[in-house]
């Protein structure tokens, strides 16, 4: 049997968040294209009723996608902070010891 560590890395959180931004992009730009109307009686309604529904998916797809690359960011940007504090912190205990 194997074992491995999972190391994830801010590069493949910020490319997670910028895949899921393209995504958000073509899916409300794809959804935002679609027919409306079609000429054929009653089926018309029906593949109206079809097409509302999938630009309303679409759309709750994308804005979901960018919540997602959202808060993706801002972990990353959290995950910097976090680092600069503690760098902080060491340089001052390192300045404390050389005292």
């Amino acid at each position: 049997m194997m074992t491995a560590d999972l190391t994830i890395t801010e590069s493949m959180l910020t490319r997670m968040a910028n895949k899921f931004e393209d995504i958000q992009d073509q899916v409300g730009t794809s959804s935002a294209s679609l027919p409306i109307s079609v000429d054929a009686g009653v089926a018309s309604s029906i593949i109206i009723d079809l097409m509302e529904t999938l630009d309303y998916s679409g759309t709750e797809f994308a804005s979901q996608c960018t919540h997602f690359a959202d808060n993706l960011h801002s972990l990353i940007s959290q995950h910097k902070e976090s680092d600069k504090e503690a760098t902080l912190q060491f340089q001052k205990l390192k300045e404390q010891i050389n005292l």
